[in-house]
């Protein structure tokens, strides 16, 4: 008698109960990640003391999310994203007048190219095959947002805004910057379709006070970033179907969606202490035990697993989000297999004697250390194959 199974052990149930600390960068606290190409970059900043020439921070890298490799920067780093084949990472350079800044361009995330003597830039995008970055220039006086297809040459484009912009995200066919007005009021947003023409949204995104020239790495926090989930723009504590009309949500509001099938899929986000929070409606939240203690600013996912970094530098990695099975033992009364790891609250474990026809033999949801299954039919097959299927 055969048995083929699907993939080796792992370690926990639930993917997102499961979390590693798999880096700390000496570099600062991390602001951002992202995904792409097989590769995670996050980018961060050492904390601010009031002297700008004090303030710098680095960009971390990893192919597999386990293994990670940091560069330190002059500047802090900003923000990261992803797109036409090319990581870019924005910078603020405190050494130049207080509001100037830099852009990181890289095909692979370790080696690093400069475009410098830019305005300072608080955060970057991707969208419609353009990057589109932004933040201040004149010593907080005017907003600044710079546009480009290849992450190597770029071209400033007008507000008519005296905003100080501290967020960019793309969705839905839109660009969407969010900031505030020297003095002002926090949180105003600006509209785009391509990147290169904004208009005022005549909305207002309410958010913590700051005081320009913007302190690198004072945007820690998710206060101020902007990003498109399932369908919705979120910016801080608000989200909105269109970048003009705004409706506060319940913290947490989600980072990240992730679907797996019809009825698998989880929203996400991170925050305070270690916190990692689910939901399926963005609605009613989870909260998952992580036993981390860093605060956690961001969320990426990628190669079958969540990378979240925060404070101090560190970096978690989650179980995996691949449901995995394997034969614990072969019984007198059948087959003992365990599943383990897997994302969202329903799998069915299926067995086939042909690798065509498959009978479901149990419905669960996958938590604590695992779940346990007993196939008391096996011996009644020459062979007999499992696999795990998300309905």
């Amino acid at each position: 008698m055969g048995f083929i199974l699907a993939m080796n052990l792992s370690a926990r149930g639930d993917a997102l109960d499961a979390w590693t600390n798999v880096a700390v960068s000496p570099y600062g606290n991390f602001n951002s990640i992202t995904y792409g190409n097989g590769v995670f970059v996050a980018g961060s900043s050492i904390p601010y003391h009031g002297v700008f020439s004090g303030t710098n921070g680095g960009i971390s890298a990893s192919s597999d999310g386990v293994h990670w490799a940091h560069t330190g920067f002059g500047p802090a780093i900003t923000g990261v994203a992803y797109g036409n084949g090319m990581f870019v990472a924005t910078g603020s350079d405190p050494n130049t007048s207080g509001s100037a800044g830099a852009i990181y361009f890289s095909a692979n995330g370790s080696t690093w190219s400069t475009v410098s003597g830019l305005p300072g830039l608080n955060a970057v995008t991707f969208g419609k095959g353009v990057f589109v970055a932004v933040g201040f220039k004149n010593e907080g006086q005017a907003a600044y947002i710079t546009v480009s297809t290849d992450g190597r040459n770029w071209n400033s484009q007008g507000t008519g805004s005296g905003y100080v912009l501290t967020g960019a995200g793309y969705g839905n066919g839109q660009f969407i910057a969010t900031g505030y007005i020297n003095g002002g009021v926090y949180g105003e947003v600006l509209v785009s379709p391509d990147g290169t023409n904004w208009t005022d949204a005549n909305a207002v995104v309410p958010g913590p006070p700051m005081i320009p020239p913007l302190p690198p790495g004072l945007l820690s926090t998710n206060v101020g970033k902007v990003r498109f989930v399932n369908n919705l723009y979120y910016a801080g504590s608000y989200s909105s179907p269109d970048g003009t009309n705004w409706t506060v949500v319940s913290p947490p509001a989600p980072m990240l969606w992730v679907s797996q099938s019809g009825t698998n899929h989880l929203y996400i986000g991170v925050g305070a202490a270690g916190g990692v929070y689910t939901s399926m409606d963005a609605t009613n939240w989870v909260t998952r035990g992580t036993g981390v203690t860093n605060d956690l600013n961001w969320i990426a996912y990628g190669n079958g697993r969540m990378a979240v970094v925060g404070s101090g530098g560190g970096v978690f990695l989650s179980g995996s989000t691949v449901p995995i099975l394997t034969a614990q033992n072969q019984l007198p009364g059948g087959m003992q297999l365990t599943i383990s790891g897997g994302l969202g609250p329903t799998y069915q474990l299926q067995a086939s004697a042909d690798l065509k026809a498959w009978t479901n033999l149990i419905t669960f949801t996958n938590i604590g250390a695992g779940t346990n299954y007993l196939d008391a039919a096996a011996g009644s097959f020459g062979q007999r194959f499992y696999r795990t299927v998300s309905p």
